[in-house]
């Protein structure tokens, strides 16, 4: 219980960041979301650490976009820090999109039953709907695009990229976290899959947010990466 009041103290100093018209960043401390406005519902990238901070995202999101409902929740990969609030997220209706080949561990995660989670109430999420993306999602509203790419990477299996085309922005978490230290000298095997995944979807990015970190213009690594 006590860690988990230190969790909520940590949470309760976070912040929303707007990166761009309806390009929100849910920086929680440590682990960040993003919030995509579209005309009639929203889109969040990942849903770190746990149903108490994706509670916290939902409520923001409310409170920044009324009558616009979660209606996708894009998890850039599997690991448990960037997941833990997926719960929280299917509870209010939304579904799942996931890299190629994580579908069905989602699936037996929200099959789970609920024994011990004090911040959030008791749901059936067995019929909750679970897309993967084999190698590229555009959801599109008729002015605005975003586009979610699974690319190669030495991470994790099935790791995907956001991008929201009018705005220029991307999002990624854990092969560069955006604005957290300088770059290095030349391109590591994480940051050129990066580089990599924009080059193969022509992707045109001014600048990315982060999963962790929070944001940094793009141009000096594609310029690492043409060294």
């Amino acid at each position: 219980a006590r860690r988990r009041l230190r969790g909520r103290h940590r949470f309760q100093r976070a912040q929303q960041a707007e990166r761009a018209v309806g390009v929100q960043h849910a920086v929680g401390g440590s682990h960040n979301s993003l919030i995509v406005e579209m005309k009639e519902y929203l889109i969040v990238f990942d849903a770190p650490v746990s149903d108490w901070q994706a509670s916290w995202i939902l409520s923001a999101a409310k409170t920044k976009y009324p009558n616009k409902p979660v209606r996708f929740l894009v998890l850039t990969h599997h690991h448990m820090d960037h997941t833990g609030g997926v719960r929280a997220f299917a509870a209010q209706g939304a579904t799942i999109v996931v890299g190629q080949g994580n579908g069905e561990h989602f699936r037996r995660v929200l099959a789970v039953p609920f024994t011990r989670n004090p911040d959030l109430s008791s749901h059936d999420l067995t019929g909750t709907p679970v897309a993967e993306v084999g190698d590229k999602r555009i959801f599109s509203d008729g002015t605005r695009e975003v586009g979610v790419y699974l690319i190669d990477n030495p991470h994790a299996n099935g790791l995907l990229i956001g991008y929201v085309a009018d705005a220029k922005i991307g999002f990624v978490t854990d092969i560069w976290s955006p604005g957290a230290g300088a770059l290095p000298d030349k391109l590591n095997p994480a940051l050129a899959s990066l580089v990599a995944g924009v080059k193969k979807n022509g992707l045109a990015p001014a600048k990315f947010a982060g999963g962790h970190g929070s944001i940094a213009d793009y141009a000096p690594l594609a310029a690492l990466g043409g060294k």
